[in-house]
């Protein structure tokens, strides 16, 4: 039996040792600091504009290759321009992996 967005998105965030109180909230927000974690085959979020999502379940299958996903990944850069390119299909589908929202860092 697979398992739901929001259990994989829970999964994620405990496995990469962020603060778990995010996860209770409904609107998850976390910093690029946060984000950068998110970088690898394991945990690949991305940014469109300033909302997250984690691409990790499509890395393997996607048709540009794992690389497309993971040069991105983490906050590397903004994947708007990318999310227009897709079909509106996809796009409908990405809504079901939104991890949170990018806020900014707070002052030390």
């Amino acid at each position: 039996m697979g398992s739901s967005p929001n259990l994989r998105s829970l999964f994620s965030i405990i496995c990469s040792g962020e603060s778990p109180e995010n996860s209770s909230s409904a609107q998850n927000t976390y910093t690029m600091c946060q984000l950068k974690r998110h970088n690898h085959a394991e945990s690949a979020w991305i940014l469109v504009g300033d909302t997250i999502y984690d691409a990790t379940p499509y890395i393997r299958s996607h048709p540009g290759g794992t690389e497309t996903i993971l040069r991105k990944s983490g906050g590397a850069a903004d994947c708007t321009e990318d999310m227009r390119f897709h079909s509106g299909r996809a796009r409908k589908e990405w809504k079901k992996f939104k991890v949170g929202t990018l806020v900014a860092c707070p002052r030390q």
